[in-house]
């Protein structure tokens, strides 16, 4: 029988990856958005670490 005619299953007894987490893609969002502010704030310190370093180490 095709699925379209199929009663939907509760949760309960669906598959771990087909049931529906509330708010997930906020959390998933917010952490690449972590992720991303990090690179951008560490790799402006190694920048300036290292601009600071070349003038007055030389």
């Amino acid at each position: 029988m095709p699925r379209r005619f199929q009663p939907p299953v509760p949760d309960h007894l669906r598959e771990p990856h087909e049931v529906n987490v509330p708010g997930l893609w906020n959390v998933y969002i917010l952490g690449i958005g972590i992720a991303i502010l990090l690179g951008l704030v560490g790799g402006s310190l190694w920048i300036a670490w290292r601009l600071l370093a070349t003038r007055f180490v030389d």
